[in-house]
């Protein structure tokens, strides 16, 4: 894998971390916390797991 693709995995983890600790401070309690919270989660395990398959296949 290029470092491209791992710079890419990077940036999906931060704006998945940082989104999901703005949406837990903006809004409020409720559904809609609930559903984006779960999705930027989804998103940020994606991408950790991502890393850490490519930091496997670079062994």
């Amino acid at each position: 894998m290029t470092s491209a693709t791992k710079s890419l995995l990077w940036l999906m983890l931060g704006l998945c971390l940082g989104l999901n600790v703005m949406l837990s401070v903006v809004l409020d309690e409720g559904g809609t916390e609930t559903v984006l919270s779960v999705l930027t989660g989804i998103c940020a395990l994606a991408a950790a797991v991502g890393l850490f398959a490519m930091r496997r296949a670079d062994r």
